[in-house]
């Protein structure tokens, strides 16, 4: 199992269950997703996503973040980590 930093585009929506004006949608509209960055435990890795954990235990582990390789820029190795 190694830890790797993901370096992604995130897809990002705006605006709740009221209106927004054409004004707010065009503004928001011209801004580009956010980058985002990603820290954890590889559990899966495939041509299509790769699905990371922020915590490991003998046999249960934290949340999954599944996150497609199309929005991917980079991915670094950190370190392999030890098995748990």
């Amino acid at each position: 199992m190694f830890i790797v930093q993901i370096t992604w585009q995130d897809a990002e929506t705006f605006g709740d269950t009221s209106w927004i004006t054409l004004e707010e949608a065009n503004e928001v509209a011209s801004k580009a997703p956010p980058t985002m960055k990603s820290v954890g435990f590889v559990l899966y890795d495939d041509d299509s996503y790769i699905a990371i954990t922020d915590s490991v235990g003998p046999n249960e582990t934290g949340h999954v973040t599944k996150i497609p390789k199309s929005m991917i820029s980079v991915i670094t190795e950190l370190f392999p980590s030890p098995q748990p």
